[in-house]
């Protein structure tokens, strides 16, 4: 099953590279080179796989609870800060976890705005989360039925973009808002038409071009999950750049032609939210 193979790489080679940045080894073993085709891949090499690698994975910046799309392969995470969602005061908010047997675990979060994921994982980690572990519930889109349950310590280290300096890091935009640029590399959630994201108000999103269409008509929509307005933005595409603000639950803000239908042009929007850090939700259509 797709998210099986997603969801456990994930976990075993974030956790391995937890334990190889503490020997200092990290960027060696995620390297690009040799490739193993087994129950378990790994490579070996240089490290020319770290921008393809972490390309999509977007850096947690909504805390404590953030969830994030893959639509490439129809799956869906809740990413959960265990410390934080313990502080936050907030009742409809939670993360519990029951192991069953050592390899059986069951998860549960609860999102403030009241909606519930669980999943019982039968291939789960052997230790339940610990204050500063970060917990992942990764479901399949097309069978919710398919999950799994993943404990990552160290995270946002492993993944240049998200390192709190250095290149592609937090910089100085607030509290994981992403490098002042706006591309590829530091995009922190990648959406295609019809999808939503809730993300902080000074991040970067990518949103797909659908090539295949002849004509298109851009825009995001403000959804109830922002926490306060304006919420200024840039953006920019192949051919030109441009501004805008979500301006309130439901509003519309039309991108690169206004409203109308428009020839594709042809290539990704990047958008850079211009707010404070506070949690934004929006939804794109091409």
């Amino acid at each position: 099953m797709r998210i099986k193979s997603f969801a456990r790489v994930h976990n075993k080679l974030l956790i391995l590279g937890g334990i190889l940045l503490a020997a200092g080894s990290a960027m060696g073993f995620y390297g690009g080179g040799i490739q193993y085709h087994s129950t378990n891949d790994g490579y070996l090499g240089n490290t020319s796989v770290l921008g393809p690698w972490f390309e999509d994975e977007p850096c947690f910046t909504v805390k404590p609870i953030q969830r994030n799309e893959y639509p490439d392969i129809d799956a869906a995470e809740f990413v959960i800060d265990v410390s934080a969602v313990e502080d936050d005061n907030n009742p409809a908010t939670f993360a519990r976890c029951r192991q069953i047997t050592r390899e059986q675990m069951t998860c549960e979060v609860g999102t403030a705005a009241g909606t519930v994921a669980a999943c019982v994982d039968s291939t789960a980690p052997s230790d339940l989360p610990q204050p500063g572990d970060v917990l992942r519930l990764v479901f399949d889109l097309i069978d919710p039925g398919f999950c799994d349950v993943v404990i990552e310590r160290n995270y946002d280290i492993i993944d240049p973009k998200c390192r709190a300096s250095g290149s592609g890091g937090a910089g100085s935009g607030g509290s994981g808002g992403g490098s002042s640029t706006c591309n590829a590399s530091t995009a922190q959630a990648t959406l295609t038409t019809g999808q939503t994201t809730t993300i902080s108000s000074n991040a970067c999103v990518r949103l797909r071009n659908e090539s295949s269409w002849t004509t298109v008509d851009p825009k995001v929509v403000a959804m109830p999950g922002t926490v306060a307005y304006p919420v200024p933005f840039s953006y920019a595409w192949c051919s030109g750049s441009s501004t805008g603000t979500l301006t309130g639950n439901f509003q519309n803000t039309f991108l690169i032609n206004g409203q109308g239908s428009a020839t594709n042009y042809g290539c990704d929007i990047y958008v850079k939210l211009g707010g404070s850090g506070s949690q934004v939700q929006f939804q794109y259509f091409q």
